[in-house]
């Protein structure tokens, strides 16, 4: 095993990794974005993810930050939204309830109503050019 291997296992088995979450980490909060995750997957991610941070709301995590408060916040808040306001998102809605999880959902409004859809659904991203 190469010298960085060793070194990079010493550190994960050190419990420095897991100090830096307790301690350091405690009072910031983490965000996760999804875009249109299927149901199988984001339950998955929410199993895993709700043994390891407690999940706020958005607004939650903005009113401590304004107030300058973290106590309002449990330890190692995760805050869950969910890009472009898919319709199939509502496939999601059951799961997210049965974590305690409100996410917030932004939502695209220039297309609502209209015959548009999604830029990225236009032309595949590999014939965009950069």
């Amino acid at each position: 095993m190469s010298r960085q291997g060793l070194a990079g296992r010493a550190i994960r088995y050190s419990g420095l990794p897991w100090l830096i979450h307790r301690v350091w980490a405690r009072r910031r909060a983490s965000i996760v974005l999804y875009h249109d995750p299927d149901p199988e997957t984001f339950e998955a991610h929410l199993r895993f993810l709700s043994r390891h941070y407690n999940f706020v709301s958005l607004d939650a995590v903005v009113d401590a930050l304004y107030a300058e408060d973290w106590s309002s916040l449990p330890d190692r808040p995760l805050v869950v939204t969910l890009d472009d306001g898919h319709a199939r998102n509502r496939r999601l809605v059951a799961i997210a309830e049965a974590y305690g999880l409100r996410p917030t959902i932004f939502l695209c409004t220039q297309i609502v109503g209209t015959q548009r859809g999604f830029w990225f659904y236009a032309m595949p991203l590999d014939e965009v050019e950069a």
